[in-house]
């Protein structure tokens, strides 16, 4: 005990309120670069992002490959590769507007519909499915409505599942309809040590999918989904881990159908396809097989989903572009069918995952780019839903930091749902620094430079870091950067150690944005120093749980506003706390 208590005073010393150097809040760290498509860093970069994929695809003679980039203000990029060797029904080109089957891309319109209508007080995401699908329910309930109890290891808990947890893979289900019941194909089981089913252990009835096509699935028999496949185990209790499942958005697109008294095609066409112009893109066939891609091993009958079309629909079954693909992106991105507020609320992760890099949202699969601007604390995240069925790879990316829209459309023997995600990131290892890199030469532009009121002044520049750097900040004769308020309220170690960036929010009102402050008060090396005690990675950056942590009179010490003038050129700063509205010499 006697070297207890010193190391634990040492301990409540370092870990007392510190942000280490360079540690932004989530979010963009500078505003939004224009004119990108005549900025010669971007062209640059795009320049080389087309020779990464023609070296990609020069040698995919039977794979098609689509890709469209962008903001929601321009398309950057576009990029099509035509094979040589395809099934002639189809098309014989491939750029912006070939059809595609997009697999689990599909999921996205289905949550971007349940999202609409929640918004319009149809459904509610906290509600149980079973407040729309009595039938799941079975014997959950004897005949009076008293809750029975439930074999947790046989069935699942279906009065616990929320459209929410639908919605994020944590209702605790299996995976599939039943197309992965492998009894329900020929094979000698027996090798494997599995015993013979009687007629109440099979499955479904849905025959296991051919390694290419889904000729197995074109049936119009349908099994009763009903009877049979909620007799499958449960996988884990509601919302204890994200648990990838197929069926639980066949089950949302079944809830859309049962809350709008139409087919899941019909309220997609009303929700979202005709709002936003996506003629190219259908549910369950191509609109043509003239305008789709079909590749040399399927033929045309291979693309009727049959009795899977009612269910699959919703979980995989869409048909569409590249170009459509972006422009659902960019809807999201711009908020044109939801509210700020509620696109704000979607795009979050709602549960983690076994990887550190990978969480798991509303339809979303986040992915976290720790390095993405060179090591300058800006944490990157890319929102993304991919899409797999057989020979078909898609996927789509959003990073909101950077207004980025990312779209690709592929298919063929050569492609699948990890080498899609491998093109994303070298596309973003390339793309995003040259973003970066404008957006600070942009702000330099903008706000560097020293604002004053009189004696006071302030002074703004864009160096060695994320955000604007407050190089000076003099008021009432007061450096206030170096002077004591760094070591008396923000716990800097002596005077000079204090330094403070402004990063943009999105408070914005006229020609007025408002920009968070962050006093960083750690050197690196005594981030590190405070890191090495701690078991949880980088747990010296802390800024969240700082912000707006001070004030004086109600208007925070770290909180400071730009007023902006033509061209979005800063003319002045309002610096909240300390009264003072300084302008641009």
């Amino acid at each position: 005990m006697l070297h207890t208590l010193p190391l634990l005073l040492l301990l409540t010393s370092l870990l007392s309120t510190h942000t280490r150097a360079q540690c932004p809040p989530q979010g963009p760290t500078l505003p939004l670069a224009s004119n990108l498509t005549t900025n010669p860093t971007v062209q640059q970069a795009l320049s080389n992002i087309t020779a990464l994929l023609q070296s990609f695809t020069e040698n995919l003679n039977s794979t098609a490959v689509s890709i469209k980039i962008g903001t929601t203000e321009e398309a950057l990029f576009e990029f099509h590769n035509a094979p040589t060797v395809f099934n002639t029904t189809g098309s014989k080109r491939v750029d912006g507007n070939t059809q595609f089957a997009i697999a689990s891309i599909s999921k996205l319109f289905t949550a971007y519909v349940v999202k609409i209508l929640a918004e319009r007080k149809l459904l509610r995401l906290g509600d149980a499915v079973t407040e729309y699908i009595p039938e799941l329910l079975l014997e959950e309930y004897d005949a009076l409505g008293g809750r029975k109890v439930i074999d947790a290891v046989e069935r699942t808990a279906w009065g616990d599942v929320t459209l929410e947890a639908l919605l994020g893979h944590e209702g605790g289900i299996a995976a599939d309809l039943g197309d992965e019941d492998i009894d329900n194909a020929p094979g000698n089981y027996s090798a494997f040590g599995l015993p013979v089913l009687n007629g109440t252990e099979q499955g479904t009835g849905v025959c296991f999918p051919h390694i290419l096509l889904l000729e197995c699935m074109v049936t119009d028999v349908s099994p009763d989904f009903f009877t049979s496949w909620p007799r499958k185990n449960p996988v884990y209790a509601p919302f204890t881990t994200p648990v990838y499942s197929n069926v639980g958005y066949a089950l949302l697109g079944l809830v859309i159908e049962r809350v709008t008294g139409l087919s899941f095609a019909e309220y997609l066409q009303e929700a979202i396809l005709e709002p936003l112009e996506l003629n190219r893109t259908s549910v369950n066939r191509p609109l043509s097989l003239e305008d789709a891609f079909i590749t040399a091993e399927m033929g045309d009958g291979d693309l009727d989903l049959g009795f899977e079309a009612r269910w699959f629909s919703k979980s995989g079954g869409i048909y569409s572009t590249t170009n459509d693909i972006y422009s659902l992106g960019a809807s999201i991105l711009s908020t044109a069918l939801l509210r700020p507020s509620t696109t704000l609320s979607w795009l979050k992760p709602r549960s983690f995952t076994s990887s550190s890099g990978t969480f798991v949202g509303e339809v979303w699969e986040i992915a976290r780019g720790m390095n993405l601007t060179g090591g300058d604390g800006h944490i990157v995240d890319v929102y993304t839903k991919g899409g797999n069925l057989n020979l078909y790879s898609s996927l789509i990316a959003l990073v909101p930091d950077y207004d980025l829209i990312f779209a690709v459309t592929s298919a063929g023997p050569d492609t699948s749902e990890g080498i899609v995600q491998v093109l994303l990131s070298q596309v973003l290892d390339v793309l995003i620094p040259a973003l970066d890199s404008t957006n600070k030469a942009q702000a330099k532009e903008r706000y560097a430079g020293t604002y004053t009121s009189g004696n006071d002044s302030i002074t703004l520049s864009v160096y060695s870091g994320p955000g604007l750097l407050v190089q000076n900040f003099t008021v009432n004769g007061v450096n206030t950067i170096i002077s004591n308020i760094g070591q008396t309220i923000f716990g800097a170690s002596g005077p000079g150690q204090t330094t403070l960036r402004l990063y943009p929010t999105n408070l914005v009102h006229g020609k007025e944005r408002t920009w968070q402050g962050v006093y960083d008060v750690l050197s690196e090396d005594e981030a590190e120093e405070e890191d090495a005690l701690l078991f949880f990675e980088q747990g010296s950056c802390q800024t969240w749980s700082e912000i707006s942590l001070f004030s004086y009179g109600l208007r925070a010490l770290d909180q400071f506003v730009l007023i902006e003038g033509e061209e979005g050129r800063g003319v002045g700063v309002d610096a909240r706390a300390w009264r003072t509205v300084l302008r641009r010499d």
